[in-house]
């Protein structure tokens, strides 16, 4: 039973966090890793990015060393897809759902997005 589950929906101009989130492929009985995959991915790139606000990134960076390996974020990524838009494939559309302890990594994530514009 998933309860408090909120599922935030972002387009965004294409940059190159989302893009290298998109290109993550499924694997066939993991499907679920690939949702892992792609947050680490716009973590990782995001705070990399220096268009984003030093605040945004320390959020991002102090997330990402405090993350000891994919498996720990099994239950609390529920779901990150990114993919491009279908009549504008320079807009992609971000979703991301997370449990509780991560909103305000979601939170940076979206912030981060917004700013890199």
């Amino acid at each position: 039973i998933l309860s408090g589950v909120a599922l935030a929906t972002n387009l965004v101009p294409v940059n190159d966090a989302v893009q290298a989130a998109a290109d993550v492929q499924v694997i066939p009985d993991q499907p679920e890793r690939a949702h892992i995959l792609r947050w680490g991915l716009l973590v990782v790139k995001l705070a990399a990015n220096s268009r984003v606000s030093e605040k945004t990134r320390s959020i991002l960076t102090e997330h990402a060393a405090s993350t000891p390996n994919v498996e720990s974020l099994v239950g609390l990524v529920n779901l990150c897809t990114v993919c491009p838009c279908f009549r504008d494939q320079q807009l992609f559309k971000v979703q991301l759902s997370v449990a509780a302890p991560l909103y305000p990594i979601a939170h940076a994530i979206l912030t981060a997005l917004t700013e890199i514009g």
